[in-house]
């Protein structure tokens, strides 16, 4: 009798090898998990979502946060995430509202303030010389 089964690493959820066959179908549960706030399994899953998804799902992850020692896990994810200066500026407000207002066993908790605020200065840079180049980042 042939058994077919599939095969995932610790680390690997159905919603991953899923996505990548139908990700319209799994969003549901792809949401659901973010929500969770379970990182190890979030991170492996963020490489298979659109630009526009992975940054719904960085939101989600950080409103359900249930650990802190995720949140430079996160903070390299949305220096990385090739999104526009305002969903990327959303992101990096929210990321230090969690870091400021976590328990200072946070490891590198004042780097990972420093870092963030670092990126918001530079989004902030950007947008302004855009303005008085009269465009927006994102058309420059």
């Amino acid at each position: 009798m042939e058994r077919k089964l599939l095969l995932l690493d610790w680390t690997e959820t159905e919603a991953e090898l899923l996505i990548t066959i139908d990700a319209d179908r799994v969003w549901p549960q792809v949401e659901e998990l973010f929500r969770e706030g379970n990182g190890f399994k979030l991170k492996s899953l963020l490489k298979h979502l659109s630009v526009p998804r992975k940054a719904h799902c960085i939101k989600l992850w950080l409103n359900g946060l249930k650990y802190s020692w995720y949140l430079e896990d996160i903070f390299e994810e949305i220096r990385r995430l090739e999104a526009d200066g305002e969903t990327k500026k959303e992101l990096f407000d929210l990321i230090l509202s969690k870091v400021i207002a976590s328990p200072g066993s946070l490891k590198a908790r004042e780097d990972l303030i420093k870092y963030t605020t670092s990126e918001l200065g530079k989004l902030s840079s950007e947008s302004g010389r855009a303005a008085q180049a009269g465009g927006t980042p994102s058309t420059q």
